[in-house]
């Protein structure tokens, strides 16, 4: 992936359309920014409302970070936990496409680029270009963002311009796997084992052209779609993404992209480069220990381009928009990472604590959003499961399950239970059952 990544990288030096300018200014750290129109979110909101029929739900943080992409060549978009960083991706990429933009949305991973691509269909779906196949998710897709929305996949399209190549495939792949399953079953002979092969590797090479009519429509319908999502390593090795230039380019998840990619993605873009993302979350991950890999691969691109030093420093940042607004924690957690993390700068939604009252109030420790148990001196130590080394903790475990077991009691809600290690996870859950 890498290795095509630097070829897309040295291709973008001498081709002609590739934007070098935007990308320079990606990696530049002066801070400044000047827009280049005078367009508004507000010019497109009501047009949304009127075609979904329905209110739009947004603050004016939101408001003023998808103003700053529509206007600005480059957007800085910081969005912290809960603060809505998902839905006003989803609100700008929708008033791009209302303003006449087509639209690359990229993340490092395709749960990302689901999540990127329900957002902004939600508010695309009674458009023209979703009903025409022109908002297209490229690549693999979950099963439920295809069945919420059928028509941004290529199956979906297909379906509805030609249902009966798309019945066919998905009676074969039925067909198949039925006799994967009796191929596996205990007690066949070599004969009937001989027969079940022949009979797959027949399904298969019938279905072998069947599902090059797919790629080929879908490879069709990428080079001339409105909006198009997809991974960024995909962007970097499919000829549809990156012999194609878009108006705008939208990165999600920012903080956990390598920095080639992000600036191989600048290059694509006609007009303008928005990345959405939180830099005191997870970065990217490498494993290397070059200098190359630690200046460019363990680092993000709020690093390289100074906003994590401005933000560090409370400078301002004319490419950066913060969403302030968090609408998730009861404002006793939200403390915590607004202390330690965000310089204090989050506000908590005006109905956040009220929402959150009827959890708070439950048992375990009515009246507590926020509960430390201090197991230092429960001989809580941690031992190590034999075949893969995972480590365990008997004593915590036990106290995570039985608190989870008395808040599913005292509500209907549901519980979460996170740990560094995977064993804790499993034992917890193990208790947690034989419990209720």
């Amino acid at each position: 992936m890498l290795e095509e990544l630097q070829k897309r990288l040295e291709t973008a030096t001498v081709k002609e359309t590739a934007n070098r300018s935007l990308a320079e200014s990606l990696l530049s750290d002066n801070g400044k920014s000047v827009p280049t129109n005078s367009e508004q979110f507000s010019d497109f909101a009501p047009r949304i409302e009127t075609q979904i029929q329905k209110p739009l739900i947004y603050n004016e943080h939101q408001a003023d970070a998808i103003t700053h992409v529509l206007q600005h060549p480059l957007s800085f978009i910081w969005g912290p936990p809960g603060t809505g960083k998902t839905s006003t991706l989803g609100l700008t990429v929708a008033s791009l496409t209302h303003s006449g933009q087509s639209v690359l949305v990229l993340a490092h991973s395709n749960t990302a680029v689901d999540t990127a691509m329900k957002s902004l269909t939600k508010y695309l779906y009674q458009s023209s270009y979703y009903k025409e196949g022109f908002i297209l998710r490229f690549g693999v897709d979950t099963l439920g963002l295809y069945k919420e929305y059928p028509m941004i996949n290529v199956r979906g399209i297909a379906k509805q311009q030609n249902p009966q190549l798309i019945e066919r495939i998905i009676t074969l792949e039925n067909e198949r796997k039925q006799l994967i399953q009796q191929a596996r079953k205990a007690g066949l002979s070599e004969s009937q084992k001989n027969y079940l092969k022949e009979q797959i590797a027949k399904i298969r090479d019938t279905l072998q052209p069947l599902k090059q009519q797919v790629r080929q429509k879908e490879s069709e319908l990428v080079r001339k779609a409105m909006i198009v999502g997809c991974t960024l390593s995909k962007s970097a090795i499919a000829p549809e993404i990156y012999e194609r230039q878009f108006d705008a380019i939208i990165i999600d998840e920012a903080s956990m992209a390598y920095i080639p990619h992000c600036a191989f993605a600048a290059t694509l873009a006609r007009r303008r480069i928005a990345i959405f993302g939180d830099f005191r979350q997870l970065g990217p991950i490498s494993q290397a220990q070059t200098e190359a890999a630690q200046n460019w691969l363990q680092r993000d691109i709020f690093d390289e381009a100074g906003i994590i030093t401005r933000v560090n420093r409370s400078q301002e940042d004319a490419r950066m928009v913060l969403l302030q607004t968090q609408y998730r924690m009861h404002p006793d957690i939200s403390k915590i990472p607004n202390q330690l993390f965000y310089n204090n700068q989050l506000q908590d939604g005006t109905n956040v604590q009220s929402q959150t009252e009827d959890i708070v109030h439950a048992y375990p420790h009515p009246g507590h959003a926020l509960i430390f148990y201090d197991l230092s001196k429960a001989s809580a130590f941690c031992c190590k499961e034999t075949k893969s080394h995972s480590r365990f903790n008997l004593i915590s475990a036990l106290i995570a399950a039985e608190l989870s077991y008395q808040s599913l009691q005292a509500q209907s809600g549901t519980v979460g239970i996170i740990t560094p290690y995977s064993a804790p996870v499993s034992y917890t859950h193990l208790r947690a059952h034989e419990t209720v």
